[in-house]
């Protein structure tokens, strides 16, 4: 016969294994930020550049101009109609983490 299961333990197991992922996921949430923001200032200093090709001492980069379109949903449901715009559009289900410090 195998002993009992302490639910007050399993559940207080998953709580701090979960309570850890929120932390790393935060922490590593705030260090992306951190490296996004001095990416982008980097970008923009690239950009200024002018030039389309630039060279490093380890990488080679490239500066492509391109034009990106969008389509607003809401005025395109108003002109053709919630059924036409349904049956050209492509969707898929997103999940969105927010990661906040406490206090």
């Amino acid at each position: 016969m195998s002993a009992p299961i302490d639910t007050q333990a399993v559940i207080a197991e998953a709580l701090f294994s979960t309570e850890q992922l929120v932390d790393a996921y935060g922490a590593i949430d705030a260090e992306i930020k951190a490296l996004e923001a001095r990416q982008a200032d980097i970008r923009k200093a690239l950009i200024a550049t002018g030039k389309d090709l630039l060279s490093g001492h380890s990488y080679v980069l490239t500066v492509d101009l391109s034009e990106r379109r969008t389509l607003p949903i809401a005025k395109a449901e108003a002109a053709f109609g919630k059924a036409a715009v349904a049956a050209i559009i492509n969707t898929s289900d997103v999940y969105t983490l927010r990661a906040k410090r406490k206090g």
